[in-house]
């Protein structure tokens, strides 16, 4: 199915990147009923469904609307169901916006190997 972002003559008040964007919302939606705590057990087994053992076309539909594919989508939400639910629900612990410091990389500080070695270079043994 391709997508026209071009308004159609016989309902030019549609506004297709709102409709993009709504199916994008569902998406986001399904993701987030995936990695629920165990209080929305209902919306994390009706999502679990939903995705299924393989695309259905429910599923292929929304992903069209999106402007994403399906069999990426569904191999990616996939993955996501083969984790238990605690550790889907780890992923998604964190806050939708971090603070600026959040995810900030944080760099390894390698140990100073060659003063110790200078140090020890005057030992014979």
């Amino acid at each position: 199915m391709t997508i026209r972002f071009t308004p159609s003559p016989s309902r030019p008040h549609i506004d297709q990147l709102g409709c993009r964007d709504l199916w994008r919302a569902v998406l986001l939606t399904a993701v987030r009923d995936l990695c629920s705590g165990p209080a929305q057990w209902r919306e994390r087994e009706a999502a679990e469904l939903w995705v299924g053992a393989y695309p259905r076309r429910a599923f292929r539909e929304t992903c069209d609307l999106a402007g994403f594919d399906p069999n990426r989508v569904h191999r990616v939400l996939k993955a996501l169901l083969a984790l238990a639910p605690e550790d889907r629900n780890a992923l998604f612990s964190l806050d939708a916006h971090p603070g600026p410091g959040q995810w900030q990389v944080r760099r390894r500080v390698k140990p100073n190997h060659r003063a110790s070695v200078r140090e020890d270079s005057h030992d014979p043994f």
